[in-house]
């Protein structure tokens, strides 16, 4: 009988052990998935930041497109004008010396 009470102690005290050592396993896992999640949350925020900055520059970049089509239009306007004024040559005068 004592030989089955020890072997009863040494099962108890390995699954006590076997416990501990799984309640240790499960802490850590559980410390690493806190700090994945705050990982994750700081990454979720940068994200945002960035996709707001994106969406600024994609405005900036719209306007500025915007604008330089107006200059090229003004250009080709002030091109298309000057094409239609008669030069000093053809009308057979002499430009003014500077």
């Amino acid at each position: 009988m004592t030989s089955e009470r020890s072997q009863a102690e040494q099962t108890v005290q390995k699954l006590t052990t076997d416990r501990e050592g799984a309640a240790a396993a499960l802490e850590v896992i559980q410390k690493r998935q806190a700090e994945a999640q705050a990982q994750l949350a700081t990454l979720t925020e940068t994200m945002a930041n960035r996709n707001k900055e994106m969406a600024a520059l994609e405005d900036r970049l719209g306007s500025t497109r915007q604008e330089l089509a107006a200059a090229q239009a003004k250009l080709a306007d002030v091109r298309q004008q000057l094409s239609e004024q008669p030069t000093p040559a053809l009308l057979g005068v002499a430009p003014k010396p500077e």
